[in-house]
């Protein structure tokens, strides 16, 4: 708790918490897979800004892993409403305990595969290469227990539901390949090189 505490009171300053604070309120297990399987703060930080320009902003992590980006979003942008979907119940398990940690009341956090999930309830979705685990085994955390075919599935059901959204729908997305995304959205910034891009749908 003295960790939460601290992020908290760095937040409350204007001041953006290191990776190495936020991260290190995880599981020691997965203190080693902080920095490869989840978001930096500073990518958070300058996504969760630009999803949050507009009316109502509500925005779904796709794969939230431990929930990394909807806390230190939901930290920083109160009046946000953030989920995150994440199919893996232990990392689910972790994010619930850090939600109850953070006393954040604009997080949800589903346990559930993403094919399952509608894209329609959210104007903003942010994207950290979800899939990275099917594609490549020596990046799996403990516990991986799913097919690496699958990828192709889940893949073609992101871009079909991003397909569908609402001309003025906003995405981040980070080490995301651009044939990966529906060509109603258009980039219209970048950050860190090619790395880190803002898209918003025609």
């Amino acid at each position: 708790m003295q960790l939460v505490r601290r992020i908290k009171e760095l937040i409350e300053k204007g001041e953006l918490p290191p990776d190495e604070l936020m991260d290190g309120v995880l599981p020691d297990e997965y203190k080693l897979h902080a920095a490869r399987h989840f978001s930096g703060c500073y990518i958070i930080k300058l996504a969760a800004e630009f999803l949050s320009e507009v009316f109502n902003p509500r925005i779904l992590d796709i794969g939230s892993g431990s929930g990394k980006f909807c806390q230190l979003g939901a930290l920083i942008h109160p009046y946000t409403q953030f989920t995150g979907v994440e199919y893996r119940l232990d990392l689910v398990d972790i994010a619930l305990e850090l939600k109850r940690d953070f006393q954040l009341d604009n997080v949800k956090f589903i346990n559930e595969n993403i094919v399952n999930h509608s894209f329609q309830p959210y104007n903003g979705f942010f994207m950290f290469n979800p899939f990275l685990e099917h594609r490549n085994a020596a990046a799996r955390m403990d516990h991986f227990q799913d097919a690496p075919e699958k990828e192709m599935e889940y893949s073609h059901y992101v871009q079909d539901q991003l397909s569908q959204c609402q001309p003025g729908a906003r995405l981040a997305t980070f080490y995301v390949l651009k044939n990966q995304i529906p060509s109603n959205f258009k980039v219209v910034k970048e950050s860190m090189g090619d790395m880190l891009l803002f898209w918003i749908s025609e």
